[in-house]
C-alpha cells in the first residue's frame, strides 16, 4: 500500500532510514511514499505494480501502526489494526460481493458502450508497459487510446534498442487484433528523468525541454522509435501522438523527420 504524501516525514529523512529497513519487502505490508515519481513506478516489480493498492493523504496516522501488527484493508480507504473475528468477518463479505458484483460487470465487457439515446461511446485504455494489455482486454476495452512509450526507456543506464521497441509494439499490436493503439512518443523531461539524461536546468522544467523538443535535439534517439512504431504498424492499427508540441514550426520538424524515416525504412 503505497501513501502518496507523509506529512513531516521528507526523503532525506527516509533516505536515513533506509539502512533499518530489512532488505525483502514483508508481505503484506504498508510502504510510505511521500512522493511516487514515474522512475520509481517503472522500477517496482511488474506484477506487483498492476493493481497495487494506493491510499493517499494519509498524514501521519500510520506512523502509529507498531510492527507485527495485522491490518486489514477496507473499501473505503479504511486500514483497520488488529481486526477482530467479527470485523474480519464482514470484510471478508464485502470481498465476496465484490468479486461476484465484478465477475456481472466482466460478463458486460462484450456489449458496447451506448448511451440511452443511441450515442457510442468508446472507450480506451491507457497503458504504460505491455504486460497490462491482458486488463486492457479482459475488460472489454475499445482499443488503447494512450499507450506511454517513455516507460520503455526508464531503465538504468540505457535507452532501449530500436528492436527492443519494435518487440514491444507489435506485442500490444498483435494482443489488440486490430483494435487502436495510440503510441505517444517519448515523452521525456519534467517528471520523467532516467539515467545518463541529462535535462536543462529550468524554473520550469514541465513545460520547457522536453517530449518533441527533446526529440528534435536528438534526432538519432527519435528516429529508432520512429523506425520501430514504423515496423510495428503492419502488425495492427497503429496511430501515433507527438506530445507536448508548442508551434507549427516543431510540428513540422516533426512530420518531416516522419517522412524522413519512412523513406530510409523502405530503402532498407
Amino acid at each position: 500500500i503505497l501513501l502518496e504524501e507523509l506529512v513531516s516525514l521528507d526523503l532525506r529523512l527516509l533516505s536515513s532510514l533506509q539502512k533499518y529497513l530489512p532488505e525483502k519487502e514483508i508481505s503484506p505490508s504498508l510502504s510510505p511514499i511521500p512522493y511516487l515519481s514515474h522512475d520509481d513506478i517503472i522500477k517496482m516489480e511488474k506484477e506487483r505494480e498492476l493493481g497495487r493498492e494506493l491510499i493517499s493523504g494519509g498524514k501521519a496516522a500510520f506512523l502509529t501502526v507498531a510492527g507485527g501488527q495485522g491490518s486489514r484493508l477496507g473499501f473505503k480507504g479504511l486500514v483497520i489494526v488488529k481486526p477482530d473475528k467479527r470485523v474480519l468477518k464482514k470484510y471478508y463479505n464485502t470481498l465476496a460481493e465484490w468479486h461476484k458484483h465484478e465477475l456481472q460487470l466482466l460478463n458486460l465487457n462484450e456489449l458496447p458502450a451506448e448511451t440511452r439515446d443511441g450515442k457510442l461511446i468508446s472507450l480506451e485504455a491507457n497503458i504504460e508497459i505491455p504486460e497490462e494489455v491482458e486488463s486492457v482486454i479482459a475488460h472489454g476495452a475499445d482499443g488503447i487510446g494512450l499507450y506511454r512509450s517513455e516507460f520503455l526507456f526508464i531503465r538504468p543506464n540505457r535507452f532501449p534498442t530500436e528492436e527492443e521497441q519494435f518487440q514491444a509494439y507489435r506485442s500490444v499490436l498483435e494482443s489488440l487484433k486490430g483494435k487502436s493503439v495510440t503510441i505517444r512518443s517519448l515523452d521525456l523531461g519534467g517528471d520523467k528523468v532516467i539515467p545518463g539524461f541529462n535535462g536543462i536546468n529550468e524554473s520550469n522544467p514541465i513545460l520547457g525541454w522536453r517530449a518533441v523538443r527533446f526529440c528534435l535535439s536528438r534526432p538519432d534517439i527519435f528516429k529508432a522509435q520512429l523506425r520501430a512504431m514504423l515496423r510495428s504498424s503492419v502488425y495492427g492499427n497503429l496511430k501515433i501522438m507527438f506530445p507536448m508540441i508548442s508551434g507549427i514550426e516543431e510540428l513540422e520538424s516533426i512530420l518531416a523527420l516522419l517522412e524522413e524515416t519512412k523513406d530510409e525504412l523502405t530503402r532498407r
